[in-house]
């Protein structure tokens, strides 16, 4: 398994969504809070994929609904069958009212791998974004 903390001094967050303009606002935000931060403006699994095998983030923050194709959590899921990406933490992030029951209902979760927590709303607070982020830092268990 990848140690994926002594690659670098800071650890890395990605944030995987199809909005480009969200994309820039989280991105400057944490950024400005000091932590590393790395963005993809994608639609395509394949890409999301490639990137994150590439890349290594301590932390990605992916987006529930990156387009009425593609799923968050169909990208999660072969990532974390991917040897080289299964440490990854995935976090979900969505605008949804209820992203956790949505995809549970639409078939999407199946087994229901994911956890309440997964699931974060992209409308909170930043400040409490920040703290969620580096909670899930701190954490030494990869999951997703």
């Amino acid at each position: 398994m990848v140690n994926l903390k002594s690659a670098r001094d800071k650890p890395l967050v990605m944030v995987v969504d199809d909005d480009p303009r969200f994309l820039e606002i989280i991105s400057v935000y944490l950024q400005s809070v000091g932590l590393e931060v790395s963005v993809l403006n994608s639609q395509n699994s394949l890409e999301i994929i490639t990137n994150i095998e590439d890349v290594l983030p301590e932390l990605v923050l992916m987006d529930v609904y990156l387009s009425a194709e593609l799923l968050g959590i169909k990208v999660a899921e072969r990532l974390k069958r991917n040897s080289k990406t299964q440490c990854v933490r995935i976090v979900f992030w969505t605008s949804a009212a209820f992203p956790q029951r949505e995809a549970n209902v639409s078939g999407q979760n199946p087994g229901k791998k994911f956890k309440e927590e997964d699931f974060w709303d992209k409308s909170e607070d930043l400040g409490v974004i920040t703290q969620k982020i580096r909670n899930a830092l701190k954490s030494d268990t990869a999951r997703i």
